[in-house]
C-alpha cells in the first residue's frame, strides 16, 4: 500500500547502482526506448521499399514478357501467311 506522498509503484525507476542519478536513469531509459522505435520504423520502411520494387519488377517483367510473346506471335502469322499466300 502506498503511502501518503509516495508515488504509485508502477512510476517508481530503479536506480543503478553507482553515480546516476534518477534524472539520468530515467532519460536513458527513453533514450533506449527511442532507439528501439527508431530501429523499428527503418525496418518497416526498408520492407515496405523492397516490396514495391519487387512488385515494380515483377510488373515490368511481366509486360515485357507479354510485349516479346505477342511480337513472336504477330510475326509466326506473318510468316505463316507469307508462306501460306505466296507459295
Amino acid at each position: 500500500m502506498k503511502k501518503p506522498g509516495e508515488a504509485p509503484v508502477r512510476y517508481r525507476v530503479r536506480v543503478p547502482a553507482g553515480d546516476v542519478s534518477s534524472e539520468e536513469s530515467i532519460s536513458l531509459g527513453r533514450s533506449a526506448t527511442c532507439r528501439h522505435q527508431i530501429t523499428v520504423v527503418v525496418v518497416v520502411v526498408v520492407v515496405v521499399v523492397v516490396i514495391v520494387v519487387v512488385e515494380v519488377v515483377v510488373i515490368v517483367v511481366a509486360a515485357v514478357v507479354v510485349i516479346v510473346v505477342v511480337i513472336v506471335v504477330a510475326a509466326v502469322v506473318v510468316i505463316v501467311n507469307y508462306y501460306y499466300y505466296c507459295f
